[in-house]
């Protein structure tokens, strides 16, 4: 019966409105919450941009939700067939007809009753209405659900969503422009090209030239914005002040070290060495330097003082530093014991709690230790390269009095030796000659000739020029040595014969054969021979084994090197090689400009640090702030003289400032009222003018001077003097 059917979907749709309405009145109002939730908290989830379709979800999730359980509800609320045609038959008055023909239906043999019951039933059916069956009604609650949804939608279209709040200052956010680029771009490479002036005379290293080459790269490319890239740049450049100040440090440390040995030359002590005395204790070096020239020309123009000034250079040698009885040592490198290494931090810090300390101050303490001691350590390095410093000088100056002595002596040689010496070159001629007829007729194989002919030939030549070397030595004895380290060695020195026999030359010690040479001349040439040994060639090699090819000529000893020294010295690069004092003192004093010039560049690279980050050098950072506010006063004020009255002054019993600090003292103990004692005060300031001139506060030029003022001011100020007459008012005044 198509009806009954009808009337049972009519009943089951009254079902789900008569549920939907209160369901969608909660899912409104849980809409709202939802709206007002997501306006409120929806930044710091994340949903700040939902655009119109994620408002239109916010607001229908709920309803969704809640007209889909108004739905579940109704299903298990559905009527059944059976219900529906008791309903028609209730609303048409036809007494369960209907419902009666629905059972007799469903049955196959009917009876003559059951068949008038169902006819009964049609019939009644047709003349039924179904939309009597349920009414469909909107109540309040649809209203009310219908409002809350509107509420929702309202709320989601036209309420702000809710910032969130940062603690502290907001962000500027700058919008770059090419503009700001350019001018990051040319910043970076005016700080890159004074990072690269630096890092050639060793300022500054490759890798800060390095690093600001890919902030170039990366700004260019848009990986980083241009305030960052100037920021990184300006880092850079304090991080290259910082190096450059901690290497100027170092460098004052050592210099401070080495003046302190030299502050302890006295040059009253010396006559003809007071200047080069002068300048070493005052730490002009490049004028020490210039003085030690001097004396070493001196000696060799002026032989008869040559023995003084060595004297003098030895005294002045012995006062920098002590000669030690043993010779020093070549240094090794050594690893530093590990007593002497600085403990770690974290050793440190168990040390610490070890004794009581507790864990978090532990481990601050332990840093602040480490640094401390890794300080003293890095000072201690400092000192001890300066005070080397001062031993090398020293050396020097007794090396160099060594060789005037030495050649002082080799001057004095007994005439009749150097007889001896001439009738030896001559009977060395003579057996040359003897020699080279027998092996023209014994005619020797080739192995052999190349063997003995070239070693003797060697042997008997280089005695004959050695002896005719020794005569122009003293004659001239200004010509430079070499070193067989020198070149390739195929040119000869000056004053000096290539030997024959390449390849074969003899090594000291070897010339002195019985029968070839008078005893007097193989002293005379193993004693040329091993001075040049000391001084060129380390550990007694042959030149042959010191880097010199097989032509390599053998050099005469005594000349003088380019920095003056007497006696010559090798050039090579063995340990035994000796650089001269002329040339020691002009790296100290390239030392001291350098010291200088780091101080200078880590100057340079803050100020220009200071002006990428915008903060001037000269700026007090307390001059933006405001003077604190005047102390209310609203009494009346007056000027008034504290003065006391001349009646109640007490002329001998007033003070100067300097009396009130230090009242009674003075150099002989208590000193009389109205005097005074200006002795301790001209002794600080000697003091304080000493210490500027030790660190080259003042210039050069001034220094001798201004020592002589002050110990003139120092003399006059033993005697206490009368103290001035005390102030009194002029006769005009008020």
């Amino acid at each position: 019966m198509p009806k009954v059917a009808a009337a049972r979907r009519r009943i089951g749709q009254a079902i789900i409105l008569h549920l939907l309405g209160p369901a969608l009145l909660v899912a409104g109002a849980a809409s709202v919450l939802l709206v007002l939730a997501t306006k409120f908290f929806g930044m710091r989830l994340g949903f700040g941009e939902l655009g119109a379709v994620g408002w239109v979800c916010v607001v229908a999730l709920p309803l969704i939700v809640g007209g889909g359980y108004a739905f579940v509800r109704a299903r298990r609320r559905w009527p059944s067939l059976i219900h529906a045609a008791s309903r028609l038959d209730e609303i048409s008055g036809t007494h369960d007809a209907i419902g009666s023909s629905m059972v007799f239906a469903s049955r196959d043999g009917l009876s003559g009753f059951e068949s008038i019951a169902l006819r009964k039933g049609e019939a009644a059916t047709s003349n039924a209405q179904v939309k009597d069956v349920a009414k469909f009604e909107f109540g309040p609650l649809w209203y009310a659900s219908a409002g809350s949804v509107l509420v929702a939608g309202l709320l989601a279209w036209l309420a702000p969503m809710r910032e969130i709040e940062v603690a502290g200052p907001q962000p500027v956010v700058r919008v770059q422009s090419p503009a700001a680029t350019d001018e990051a771009a040319e910043k970076i490479a005016e700080v890159k090209e004074s990072i690269e002036a630096a890092a050639s005379v060793g300022q500054a290293s490759d890798e800060q030239v390095e690093a600001l080459e890919e902030l170039e790269r990366e700004l260019m490319e848009g990986v980083r914005e241009p305030d960052d890239a100037v920021a990184a740049a300006a880092e850079t450049l304090e991080r290259a002040a910082d190096e450059a100040a901690e290497r100027a440090r170092r460098e004052r440390l050592e210099s401070d070290a080495l003046r302190e040995k030299l502050n302890q030359i006295d040059s009253e002590n010396f006559e003809a060495a007071k200047g080069l005395a002068d300048d070493l204790s005052a730490g002009d070096f490049e004028s020490a330097s210039e003085s030690a020239q001097q004396l070493l020309d001196e000696m060799q123009q002026d032989p008869e003082r040559a023995e003084e000034i060595a004297r003098e250079l030895q005294e002045l040698a012995d006062q920098i530093s002590p000669d030690e009885a043993d010779p020093p040592q070549p240094e090794q490198p050594q690893e530093t014991p590990q007593s002497e290494q600085v403990p770690s931090a974290e050793e440190i810090r168990e040390q610490l709690e070890r004794e009581g300390v507790p864990p978090e101050d532990a481990e601050r303490l332990a840093e602040e230790m480490q640094r401390e001691l890794e300080e003293q350590q890095r000072q201690q390095e400092s000192r001890e390269r300066g005070e080397q410093r001062a031993d090398e000088i020293a050396d020097e100056l007794r090396e160099a009095a060594e060789q005037s002595q030495e050649q002082q002596d080799q001057q004095q040689q007994d005439p009749a030796q150097q007889e001896q010496q001439e009738g030896g070159d001559q009977q060395q001629e003579q057996q040359q000659g003897s020699q080279s007829s027998e092996q023209q007729e014994s005619q020797p194989s080739q192995g052999e000739q190349g063997e003995q002919q070239p070693g003797q030939q060697g042997e008997q030549q280089s005695g004959n020029e050695q002896g005719q070397q020794e005569g122009e030595q003293q004659g001239e004895g200004n010509q430079p040595a070499q070193s067989p380290s020198e070149g390739a060695g195929d040119q000869p020195g000056e004053g000096s014969e290539p030997s024959p026999g390449d390849g074969n030359q003899q090594a000291p010690g070897e010339a002195n054969e019985p029968g070839q040479q008078p005893s007097g001349q193989s002293s005379s040439n193993s004693q040329d021979r091993s001075q040049g040994q000391d001084q060129g060639q380390p550990g007694g090699q042959t030149p042959s084994e010191t880097g010199g090819e097989g032509n390599q000529p053998v050099q005469t000893t005594g000349g003088e090197n380019p920095d003056g020294n007497p006696g010559g010295q090798g050039s090579g690069s063995g340990e035994g090689q000796q650089r001269g004092l002329g040339e020691v003192l002009r790296e100290n004093a390239q030392r001291e400009q350098s010291a200088q010039e780091s101080e200078d560049a880590a100057r340079r690279f803050q100020e220009s640090a200071d002006q990428l980050t915008g903060q001037s050098p000269d700026e007090n950072p307390l001059q933006n702030y405001s003077p604190p506010p005047r102390s209310p006063w609203e009494g009346d004020t007056e000027f008034v003289d504290a003065r006391p009255d001349e009646q109640d002054r007490d002329t001998e019993n007033e003070r100067t400032i300097a009396e009130w600090f230090a009242p009674g003292e003075s150099d002989g103990g208590v000193q009389e009222p109205g005097q005074v004692q200006p002795g301790q005060f001209a002794e600080n300031a000697g003091e304080r003018a000493r210490r500027a001139i030790e660190q080259q506060s003042v210039p050069r030029r001034h220094a001798e001077m201004i020592k002589r003022v002050f110990d003139r001011l120092n003399a006059q100020a033993k005697q206490p003097t009368d103290a001035p007459a005390p102030v009194r008012d002029a006769e005009d005044a008020p």
